[in-house]
């Protein structure tokens, strides 16, 4: 399920680069999920595009910021998939 406004979801942004950047790094769902603090079945949903919690989407979108050296804006899109900040 999809959002109607900002998500982080799996268009060019949100999951999508949230996968990208996780691979690209070699770590797998369950040890990403382990180092960004959040239970890997939430981590799995969120890279599949489903909407997030917005509390969790929130610490999420910080720690996976740190941890892979990412501005909070990356991962930021509207529902038509465009990025709402470069």
């Amino acid at each position: 399920m999809r959002t109607n406004s900002a998500e982080v979801g799996s268009g060019g942004g949100g999951g999508g680069e949230l996968r990208r950047r996780r691979q690209a790094v070699g770590d797998s769902q369950r040890a990403a999920a382990r180092r960004l603090g959040v239970p890997a079945d939430y981590l799995e949903a969120v890279e599949r595009g489903e909407r997030p919690q917005l509390s969790r989407a929130a610490s999420l979108v910080a720690a996976a910021s740190v941890l892979y050296g990412v501005p909070v804006s990356a991962w930021i899109e509207t529902a038509e998939g465009e990025r709402r900040v470069s």
